[in-house]
């Protein structure tokens, strides 16, 4: 196993544990037949890598493994995120709103402007939800390129991201614009409102990835998502571009659609900023730890080939 696929199933193993904890000290409940969807999936994916690893196909492998930890990873983080809403933390939108102000911005004015441009806001929402798609959409193209480096640094990067959101979270939790303002939530919100409500008050005691909505304000993970997903096809002109242009439209419609305060987008912004820091440091340290125990193994078998390469050269006739 690689150092990367170590530290990313260090990165799952702790989020199991940690929602483990959470789940007892809040007395929470989580249905232990929950627990075989993700598992089944993942079992399928980790059999394909394995069976396209023998086959020599590593592009394949690369994509399955990736899909792996994505898959499973989000279905114990949901789980995780939704005990640390247990927690009841004093929330924060009175703060985030006042930060927005410092900068002369208010969430209901944005909001208000795309409401005069339907189609604008239409269009907006639509993007806004399209980071789903687009994740193994960016796997796979990455991945059947042969880029395994930046597809290794995405996945982590993703990984890192969610968890410096979740701490975030459990210390500054928020419920969004749209409710400090007032505005009529739609269906998504309002089922979001009603678990992050029930959950802090501790009438919902059932923690579980099915039907699960993201319960995190600040930072925004949207907009570091949608800055991940771009990053990933920097070399890729054509879809850099494409990529950047929806991604632009994701993290604008983080605040034309009520979700967030710019605080919210700043501290993605920044969040993604250092989270690609980082995993562009670690991943090439990483290959070039690879790298040089390659050409240690190499330089150690070359005098042994050599040996070999003497003893069956045919003796000659005198």
């Amino acid at each position: 196993m690689s150092r990367d696929s170590r530290i990313k199933w260090t990165l799952i193993g702790l989020t199991v544990c940690a929602a483990g904890a959470l789940i007892r000290v809040h007395n929470l409940e989580f249905p232990a037949a929950d627990a075989i969807s993700p598992l089944v999936i993942a079992v399928l994916l980790g059999g394909a890598a394995a069976y396209y690893h023998r086959r020599g196909e590593e592009s394949f492998v690369a994509c399955l493994n990736a899909l792996l930890h994505v898959t499973l990873y989000t279905a114990c983080y949901s789980v995780l995120m939704y005990a640390a809403a247990a927690l009841n933390r004093p929330l924060i939108d009175e703060w985030l709103a006042t930060s927005d102000a410092l900068v002369h911005v208010h969430v209901p004015d944005v909001m208000a402007f795309a409401a005069a441009h339907p189609y604008v806001e239409r269009a907006l929402q639509l993007v806004y939800n399209s980071l789903l798609l687009q994740t193994p959409l960016v796997i796979v193209v990455v991945g059947f390129s042969g880029d395994r480096k930046t597809l290794e640094e995405f996945v982590l990067q993703f990984m890192l991201g969610t968890w410096i959101c979740l701490v975030a979270f459990c210390l500054w939790p928020a419920e969004g614009p749209f409710s400090l303002y007032g505005f009529e939530p739609n269906a998504t919100q309002a089922r979001y409102l009603e678990h992050l409500h029930h959950l802090r008050d501790g009438t919902q005691t059932l923690v579980t990835w099915r039907g699960a909505e993201g319960l995190i304000t600040f930072p925004s993970f949207h907009t570091t998502w949608a800055m991940l997903l771009t990053w990933a096809l920097r070399r890729r002109p054509w879809l850099f571009t494409l990529s950047l242009v929806v991604n632009s439209a994701v993290i604008l419609a983080t605040m034309t659609t009520g979700w967030h305060y710019l605080t919210d987008v700043i501290g993605g912004f920044v969040l993604a900023l250092a989270v690609i820091s980082l995993t562009t440091h670690s991943a090439a340290e990483i290959y070039e730890m690879n790298g040089g125990m390659l050409r240690r193994l190499r330089r150690v078998a070359r005098p042994a080939k050599r040996r070999v390469a003497e003893q069956l050269e045919p003796v000659g006739v005198e």
